[in-house]
């Protein structure tokens, strides 16, 4: 009989996982105590983002709990063949317990498939135990993510592998311990590329068509629009304010809005009061004060509309085991028989009528109702069927959200003191009519269902574009996602300039200014444009790229080139064709607009800094004879002077390290050109207001414009 020799690095490693293992087993799950450690479905809430529902299961990548539920009340069954095995899934759960106590995360999942990719990859060197996890593990375990698994999420994933891997080492869970670092990197990415059509065609993706925000403000400024865009428009009102995550909306409390006075200047504002979804600190943000009409508007509107659901909700707090009847029904809570009637009142409002026989849904969606939650009917003596008042008190009482009264577990937010929260099913998205007696809380779901197509199963939900009419030119109609408007926002303050990085990650809610650059949609184009408007200089094409890598065209090949001359000079160059006379101010470039000069050019830079200080000499021998009053100086100081504030311009632009080498440079000289004149005289100014939303100012025209109907009367 052979002896197995255990080094005993591998025995302290897996004494050490036991004793890791046994430490969270007591703690329960997400190392929180609210669940058992032991089951195998972990729930999300309070785990996820905010409003996140549903169970985290420790099964194989292949499991699907779709496939295995057995009523939507609880977890879905696990096959025992589709479960992790028994010590690697021991060690998940204590892993997942102990990195969300000490580095959480709202992307749980994604750690969960961090997890699944190491079990692969311990498999297919035929082990499970954790403690044999190794770089060449890891390194496979990152294979299988990228090359197998193809997705596109393989960066995240591969990140929480390296978390995992560093709390393994800190916990002295592996028996050969050393650095090791993902080799699949986020600088592949495209959202780095800042150039070119690859980046144009991600920009469209990641920002909302003009043509969306035009008719969001058209939809926002009407009276006349259903409940469901009411409520949306006014929501992306409210999220064009600010830069805010449509999560941070759908849980805000129903006093958003703080009104303010400056005391010195007397103007008036608002702020909302944020509770940011992704560990930032809660904070006032300013609304710009071009804005604050239209926060107060879209912040009444929504009120108007949700009052109803948390009068329900006040209701309940008091009377957590009685039914809501409106004060003409109460009379109702002393029967212990209803009719159809009597229930349909109760479920849809309205008085106790005779059903409409022309209106076949009335009596469908009662049936419905009362088969889907196993309402008994009793048949009556010839007067139709009857239902038990306690059997459907108790029926709507099951409709009580989790955690009631407490909406936001970790703010402790109420019901009654949410924003966004309606009657049951008021949105009409599954198409049976609000049930009056009880509320619920606007989801993500429904918010996104009305800006986007939603899948094909749920086409009977048409969105407010399409509600409208509102066409994208390509045979379907607009969409917007609500996250859009948060990569818009912070595209326009980039482009304005008037906001630092610090400035926008605390406008945005982020607790780390890193995280702006995902959010950075600004081209290099648009960078180069604000130096120009800056420095006072235009470039018609990009940059050549590395100045020190770029042939440029000898002065000996100019007369090689057919159909077009040139102007040479010590600065740059000037390209004309034969339609044009031979230039006047050849010698003067500095003050011609057709000049072009390469940024980076160290001939052109030399003669530059030698002409701009025999300029500066001039001007100042022009200047104290001006002073001296000398006859004809003050022509010539102006002349000096016009002449040296051109070259002192060229200098500051060849001296900005912010503009990259090879980048050709026009400047912006005042010169009259009455050919174009004339031509723009004659040309019609048609603009577009799609294109004309460049500013939070161009988004408050549009939203605080009167409506169609205003200027129809």
């Amino acid at each position: 009989m052979t002896t197995r020799l255990i080094p005993r690095s591998a025995q302290e490693a897996r004494a050490n996982l036991d004793s890791f293992i046994e430490k969270y087993i007591s703690r329960g799950a997400w190392g929180k105590g609210e669940h058992p450690f032991n089951d195998n479905a972990w729930p999300l809430d309070g785990v996820c983002q905010r409003g996140q529902k549903g169970y985290l299961y420790f099964a194989r990548r292949s499991y699907n709990p779709k496939h295995h539920f057995v009523n939507k009340q609880s977890s879905a069954h696990i096959p025992a063949d589709q479960l992790q095995p028994n010590l690697f899934r021991q060690f998940s759960k204590a892993m997942l317990a102990h990195l969300h106590l000490n580095r959480p995360t709202t992307g749980v999942k994604t750690r969960k498939a961090a997890l699944d990719a190491l079990l692969a990859a311990l498999e297919r060197s035929e082990t499970t135990d954790p403690t044999d996890v190794s770089v060449a593990i890891l390194e496979q375990a990152c294979e299988i993510i990228q090359n197998e698994w193809k997705l596109e999420s393989a960066p995240r994933i591969a990140t929480q592998l390296a978390i995992i891997w560093d709390a393994m080492l800190l916990s002295e869970l592996v028996a050969l311990p050393t650095y090791w670092t993902s080799p699949i990197r986020q600088t592949g990415s495209r959202d780095t590329i800042r150039l070119g059509s690859e980046f144009d065609e991600l920009r469209t993706k990641k920002l909302p068509d003009p043509r969306v925000i035009e008719a969001c403000a058209e939809l926002f400024r009407r009276d006349d629009t259903d409940l469901r865009t009411t409520f949306t428009t006014s929501g992306i009102a409210l999220m064009l304010c600010s830069p805010d995550r449509s999560v941070e909306l759908l849980f805000a409390q129903a006093d958003l809005l703080t009104p303010w006075t400056d005391p010195d200047s007397q103007e008036q504002g608002v702020s909302k009061r944020w509770q940011p979804a992704k560990g930032a600190r809660p904070l006032l943000k300013n609304v710009v004060p071009s804005m604050r009409d239209i926060a107060l508007r879209a912040h009444d509107r929504i009120m108007r509309i949700t009052e109803p659901a948390r009068e329900l909700a006040r209701w309940y707090e008091a009377n957590p085991n009685r039914i809501y009847l409106p004060s003409h029904l109460e009379y109702l809570r002393q029967k212990t028989v209803l009719n159809v009637q009597e229930v349909r009142a109760i479920l849809y409002g309205g008085e106790v009528r005779k059903l409409d026989k022309h209106i076949h849904q009335e009596s469908g969606r009662i049936s419905r109702f009362l088969k889907s939650h196993r309402i008994l009917r009793t048949m009556g003596n010839g007067r139709g069927s009857t239902v038990n008042f306690a059997d459907l008190e108790r029926a709507i009482l099951n409709l009580l959200p989790k955690d009631f009264p407490i909406m936001d577990v970790k703010t402790g937010l109420k019901y009654s003191e949410a924003l966004c929260v309606l009657r049951y099913q008021e949105f009409g998205e599954h198409g049976s009519g609000c049930i009056q007696p009880m509320f619920q809380r606007v989801t993500h779901g429904m918010l996104a269902s009305g800006l986007k197509p939603p899948p094909r199963k749920r086409r009977h939900v048409i969105t407010i574009f399409e509600r409208y009419g509102y066409h994208d030119g390509q045979g379907g109609f607009l969409s917007l996602t609500s996250h859009q408007l948060r990569h818009y926002l912070n595209t326009l303050v980039r482009r304005d300039g008037t906001l630092t990085e610090q400035e926008i990650a605390y406008w945005s809610g982020r607790k780390d200014v890193s995280q702006n650059s995902v959010y950075d949609h600004v081209s290099v184009d648009d960078k180069l444009h604000k130096l120009e408007v800056r420095l006072g200089f235009h470039s018609d094409t990009r940059p050549f790229g590395n100045i020190n890598d770029r042939i440029f065209i000898r002065r000996d090949q100019f007369g090689e080139i057919e159909k077009i001359t040139a102007h040479l000079s010590f600065l740059g160059y000037c390209l004309h064709d034969y339609m044009q006379t031979p230039c006047q101010l050849h010698e003067d470039c500095i003050q011609c607009t057709e000049l072009v000069c390469i940024k980076g050019d160290t001939r052109s830079k030399s003669a530059l800094e030698t002409i701009y200080s025999e300029s500066l000499a001039l001007t100042q021998a022009a200047r104290r004879d001006c002073d001296a009053e000398m006859l004809g100086a003050a022509e010539w100081f102006q002349a000096h002077s016009r002449r040296e504030r051109y070259l002192k311009n060229l200098k500051d632009i060849f001296d900005d390290p912010e503009i990259p080498d090879g980048t050709p440079i026009r400047l912006n000289i005042s010169s009259p050109n009455k050919i174009r004149e004339a031509m723009m005289r004659r040309a019609i100014p048609i603009k577009p207001i799609a294109k004309s939303i460049q500013s939070m100012e161009d988004a408050t025209r549009l939203l605080a414009g009167p409506s169609e109907n205003a200027s129809s009367e």
